[in-house]
């Protein structure tokens, strides 16, 4: 399993923009402001106040917008496995960052599990009462990284939660 990717912050600025457009559509997203998440390695996650929901995607062909419409169909054959990853991943973050954990766990089943997907999935099933789901997903890290700190936090939180009956 990869490195853990740290935990997205929201920027203190939100960025005032006239217009985005996805990369592969073309289609373009009228909004007055959005919110930008990042990592401190830089990575980004924009949410705008538009309908659609796109990401900002670091692919081997470059950063692009794209468009939760694109990502829904077949995504195009010229990206690469791992860019496939990342953006189901970017997306999963994406929806679970607006509590729109069911949508975000589609995406997230569509990715190679890995620590960061497996973390991701864990906290989106936890989000919806799964915490089952929640708990294996925790639980498969942690045996191929038994120090991982979020999966150990996050495991340690669900089962005081349960003991405490919440």
């Amino acid at each position: 399993m990869g490195a853990t990717r740290p935990c997205f912050t929201k920027s203190r600025q939100p960025v005032m923009q006239e217009e985005e457009q996805c990369s592969l559509c073309r289609k373009a997203f009228p909004m007055d402001r959005s919110e930008v998440w990042e990592s401190q390695d830089g990575e980004k996650i924009m949410l705008p106040d538009s309908s659609t929901l796109y990401a900002v995607v670091n692919t081997s062909l470059g950063e692009l917008n794209i468009c939760e419409e694109c990502v829904e169909k077949d995504l195009p054959h010229f990206f690469s496995k791992d860019d496939r990853n990342e953006i189901y991943y970017q997306f999963g973050l994406a929806l679970h960052e607006e509590r729109k954990h069911q949508r975000a766990i589609g995406f997230l089943e569509r990715a190679e599990l890995n620590s960061d997907i497996l973390l991701a999935l864990g906290n989106a099933y936890d989000g919806i009462g799964e915490t089952a789901r929640a708990i294996a997903c925790y639980r498969a890290i942690l045996e191929e990284q038994p120090d991982h700190p979020y999966a150990k936090a996050n495991l340690e939180s669900i089962t005081k939660r349960d003991a405490s009956g919440r």
